[in-house]
């Protein structure tokens, strides 16, 4: 990686580099479950080698982050195919690349994350009237009056909310509410023992980028705030084990029966 975009991934902002390592260890397979080619332009023209995260992680660390982008996609498709002109919001954007799959005159689509981030991302992705890219805080409310919706909102918070507080999950909901009014939101939630093994097997630990966030159900997210009208919930690898063999179909059913991760679609509305 070159020393300028190594500069924008300190402290929490690193843990990106572990999505973008999932999504483009499966890229490069002959027959992979996806195929995403912004993310491989990306890894190959940053020059970041992922030999030292292959070795730390473990391979059902790697297959969460490919549920992961699945999962995000097949969501997103289901809301697209309903039709009509979409705003879609992605918190703590990342190194995500999902804007790159739904391209069109009908979204316009915000990446929002830490300025360190934007700046790097500003450097790999071309900016237009459909894509912005936005730094600044999603705990601030501020950083949404940049932002001008058309259409439906939705708001994307994958692999984001559980680096928060429970209070500061509940005050983002409200913030999304209070500016546009209503919205879909598509988001991963962990159980206390997902967020046991994130920490100690995923992030080792590390200080500044500790999860703390987590529930045991999806009927715990009705009583986050007020704002929640409706939830759609499933476990992470639900729609993505079929589609494995052998011993990672194996471990990927445990991890649901366990219910380590899960993904939620939450109908937000103001009170």
């Amino acid at each position: 990686m070159t020393e300028d975009a190594a500069s924008a991934l300190r402290g929490v902002e690193k843990t990106m580099l572990l999505p973008l390592w999932g999504r483009y260890s499966e890229s490069i397979k002959e027959h992979g479950l996806l195929h995403d080619s912004a993310c491989v332009r990306i890894v190959e023209s940053l020059g970041i080698d992922f030999s030292r995260v292959s070795s730390e992680q473990l391979n059902m660390s790697r297959l969460a982050w490919v549920a992961r982008a699945l999962n995000v996609d097949r969501e997103m498709r289901g809301i697209t195919e309903k039709g009509g002109v979409l705003t879609v919001l992605n918190l703590g954007c990342g190194l995500d690349t999902a804007f790159d799959g739904f391209a069109s005159d009908s979204v316009r689509w915000y990446d929002i994350d830490l300025p360190g981030v934007i700046a790097l991302k500003k450097r790999l992705f071309k900016e237009s009237d459909r894509y912005r890219l936005v730094p600044g805080s999603v705990l601030d409310e501020s950083t949404y009056r940049k932002i001008e919706i058309k259409g439906r909102p939705v708001v994307m918070a994958v692999g984001l909310l559980y680096y928060f507080n429970a209070d500061e999950v509940t005050q983002l909901l409200e913030i999304i509410v209070r500016r546009f009014g209503q919205a879909e939101m598509i988001l991963e939630y962990c159980s206390a023992r997902g967020l046991e093994m994130g920490n100690r097997l995923v992030l080792k630990n590390r200080s500044d980028s500790i999860m703390k966030w987590s529930i045991e159900s999806a009927d715990a997210l009705y009583a986050l705030s007020k704002t929640v009208r409706g939830v759609e919930s499933y476990p992470l690898f639900h729609h993505v084990v079929p589609l494995l063999r052998g011993e990672e179909a194996r471990q990927a059913a445990m991890s649901d029966q366990l219910a380590i991760m899960s993904f939620a679609k939450l109908f937000l509305q103001q009170t």
